[in-house]
């Protein structure tokens, strides 16, 4: 029901009659999860692994203006790193997640601590999501 152009490889699955599809490194698969799974399980031996991310998330309850300047510090001090922050709203008050993502688990850490000894400089109690 789809004209599809010569460069995408088909993929079959065992749920339907539904395609999955590639185009050079673009996988595309259908939004039901039932058939999406049986999808991937016929696209996954063309995928190849890639570099290892990692990632760990400093939840307190500090509004995200407050840290801005301290956070941009840790941030420009690992550019390798994306240190990311998110607020929140909920009904016992306002907070901000902060979300730490590398490839080099060390300096994960490293900038993990950073962030948790600045939310505890600002009088905080900061917690380390598992």
């Amino acid at each position: 029901m789809a004209l599809m152009s010569k460069n995408v490889k088909l993929l079959k699955n065992s749920t339907s009659k539904d395609r999955a599809f590639q185009f050079e490194n673009v996988f595309v698969l259908a939004g039901i999860p039932s058939v999406m799974h049986s999808m991937f399980d016929v696209l996954s031996p063309h995928l190849k692994p890639g570099n290892r991310f990692h990632c760990k998330t400093i939840t307190c309850n500090l509004q995200e203006g407050v840290i801005a300047e301290a956070l941009t510090q840790i941030q420009n001090h690992y550019p390798t790193l994306s240190v990311g922050s998110y607020p929140f709203y909920k009904d016992e008050g306002v907070g901000v997640s902060f979300v730490v993502r590398g490839q080099d688990l060390k300096k994960i850490n490293e900038a993990t601590d950073e962030i948790i000894a600045m939310v505890k400089d600002f009088g905080e109690d900061p917690i380390l999501e598992k």
